[in-house]
């Protein structure tokens, strides 16, 4: 090997490890800045998705309130849901609430006959009957031994198929009798 090779390897390898040096610095400088960026924006972020999220809950849950206390679903279910204008005014507001933006689906459960009627992922209001030995019927059952008048429960709903925050109402006559659980889901 010449004295020339040499100081010529050296050269290259003095250059590439501070070419390397220079990078891995520079790589560790820029990355410390953009965490420091992120940090500081974070809180902001946080808040943004903090106001958001009450701001659904406060929809939903205005929503459900609202409609345990409507006159004509504690009258409907007061005089066993007879197939009249009035189901079928209460059948077009399930779809109506359906249909707006932040809800995936709207609901009537009768605490007498187990009657559910739930807006599908289609908006469209479906029937069935709820079964105690049915697994997700299971919030129903359990809402209905609750003495909260608002509660709410996260799952996969067999009708729309998504998993919501549901949110549960439970609707009483005048006599506090226990009626049904109504409500809204509202879209994770």
């Amino acid at each position: 090997m010449s004295l020339r090779f040499k100081l010529t390897l050296t050269l290259i390898m003095t250059v590439t490890v501070a070419v390397g040096v220079a990078l891995g610095l520079s790589i560790f400088s820029v990355r410390k800045l953009v965490e420091r960026q992120f940090y500081k924006r974070v809180p902001g972020i946080l808040t943004s998705a903090s106001i958001d999220l009450q701001s659904d809950l406060l929809f939903g849950y205005s929503r459900s309130d609202s409609w345990a206390k409507n006159p004509d679903v504690i009258s409907w279910l007061n005089n066993g849901e007879k197939e009249d204008e009035t189901k079928d005014s209460i059948m077009r507001r399930l779809e109506e609430f359906a249909a707006e933006e932040r809800i995936i689906a709207s609901w009537v459960s009768s605490a007498a006959t187990y009657n559910h009627y739930i807006t599908d992922a289609h908006k469209k209001v479906q029937y069935s009957q709820l079964k105690e030995s049915d697994p997700s019927d299971e919030w129903f059952f359990k809402t209905l031994k609750l003495t909260e008048p608002i509660t709410f429960n996260i799952n996969k709903s067999k009708e729309t198929g998504v998993t919501g925050l549901w949110i549960n109402a439970q609707v009483r006559n005048a006599q506090s009798k226990l009626l049904a659980i109504v409500g809204v889901g509202l879209d994770l």
